[in-house]
């Protein structure tokens, strides 16, 4: 039997929701390499690591009451649902 693992989202700080928005659009140029040269089994952490991150950052706008944090998670969350279709695209 195998289990789904739950986006359970952390306590997270802004900067640190910041450093992982970062790092996910810059691995996937890693992304690609990887699928170019058969290392499929990457993708798929990768993909989850995405998902967690959108749900963190949904929690985190739920929580925050500064306003242009607020507004900075909003268009991260915008750039995370790009960067989903595009990778449920091509991977």
């Amino acid at each position: 039997m195998v289990k789904t693992r739950k986006l359970d989202c952390p306590q997270i700080t802004f900067k640190g929701l910041n450093k992982w928005h970062t790092a996910v659009f810059e691995k996937l140029g890693w992304m690609i390499l990887s699928k170019e040269k058969g290392l499929s089994y990457k993708i798929a952490p990768y993909k989850m690591s995405i998902q967690k991150l959108k749900c963190c950052i949904l929690k985190k706008h739920s929580t925050m009451n500064d306003i242009d944090k607020k507004k900075d998670l909003e268009i991260m969350l915008d750039n995370i649902e790009i960067l989903i279709k595009h990778v449920n695209k091509d991977f």
